[in-house]
């Protein structure tokens, strides 16, 4: 097998995950590229080691890599390497330069960083970047994105759940009207109802703690989850039912403590939106706002209306203007220079 240097080219959604004698470090969105070397036995063999581990996820992690590799916030993107019997790992990074993550992989030599910052796929400068040293580069692109020219999609920016079982119940229509004020700005939105959706509960298993997701699969919360991951804001809201969220709600919730380990929620924001006929929706959102916290996300505030009948929450005039006001600081936030 070669021996060289090799790089990996990630995607990655913002999060904040724990990195070994690092700590928590936290990830801006975009895309990271790692440079390694492959100089001993085996070769360039370690970089089918890392491909098969970002998707196996069946190792603990052993180096800082490996928690990129683990995470679902990042995707393998491209593998470049470069064929050589000189130390060169050094010599790229310094070549390539730019933003970097503090420390990360760079333990063993004088580098500030192995682990670089890009806000766009970075692929054909460090294909450039390895033919300047002399290399011959060889990439491989494991997953294209959505678009021309094999370059990622726009991501899904925010997501609204409705937790009632209600389809189009007051939740529901508070929630819309939350994203009607983003989607008119031209952003991105996705609205999920959980009426008919199967959501059982966590049964307390910790199996998740080496799974590193949630180990029950028969039901539709993954489908769910995998939305709330893509997305850079979430707009959760729930009905209250004595005091507190509805059970449905509660689920969903229960359920992304299999997220928690690792932080996989981590760097969002997010808003609650409550209803109730009477009382408890402030009892509600503080739970909604318990669960953004301990998730880390950033809490852009909550929408309590009030209503029983179908459709009452809309003649809640307050409430109404509120999740305007709220949907129109999502769109000053993911565009604030318009």
């Amino acid at each position: 097998m070669d021996k060289g240097v090799y790089a990996l080219v990630f995607s990655n959604r913002p999060c904040t995950l724990p990195v070994g004698g690092l700590g928590k470090v936290r990830f801006r969105g975009g895309w990271h590229i790692y440079i390694g070397s492959a100089l001993g036995p085996g070769g360039l063999a370690r970089v089918s080691r890392h491909f098969h581990l970002s998707r196996a996820r069946d190792r603990p992690p052993r180096w800082h890599v490996d928690r990129l590799l683990l995470s679902p916030s990042f995707t393998l993107r491209h593998l470049v390497c470069g064929p050589c019997d000189a130390d060169l790992e050094c010599a790229l990074r310094v070549t390539l330069g730019g933003e970097s993550v503090p420390s990360f992989g760079s333990s063993d030599c004088s580098c500030v960083s192995h682990l670089l910052y890009r806000p766009a796929d970075p692929l054909e400068e460090v294909m450039e970047a390895m033919s300047s040293l002399g290399l011959a580069p060889r990439s491989t692109t494991l997953i294209k994105g959505k678009g021309s020219g094999g370059k990622m999609g726009v991501p899904m920016q925010v997501v609204g759940i409705s937790g009632s079982m209600r389809k189009e119940g007051n939740t529901a229509k508070l929630v819309r009207i939350v994203l009607d004020q983003v989607k008119d700005a031209g952003i991105k939105t996705q609205y999920i109802t959980l009426a008919d959706k199967v959501i059982k509960p966590c049964i307390g298993c910790e199996n998740c703690k080496e799974e590193r997701c949630c180990i029950i699969k028969n039901d539709d919360w993954h489908k769910i989850i995998e939305k709330v991951l893509a997305c850079e804001v979430l707009v959760l809201g729930s009905p209250t039912y004595y005091y507190d969220v509805n059970g449905q709600t509660k689920n969903f919730i229960d359920r992304t403590y299999s997220l928690y380990h690792d932080r996989q929620l981590a760097g969002r924001r997010a808003v609650g939106v409550a209803v109730c006929a009477d009382k408890g929706g402030k009892r509600a959102l503080q739970t909604m706002e318990g669960f953004f916290s301990s998730h880390e996300f950033s809490y852009l505030g909550g929408v309590l209306g009030k209503g029983y009948l179908a459709g009452e929450v809309l003649e809640n005039k307050a409430a109404v203007q509120a999740a305007e006001k709220i949907g129109q600081k999502i769109v000053r936030l993911l565009r604030p220079h318009d």
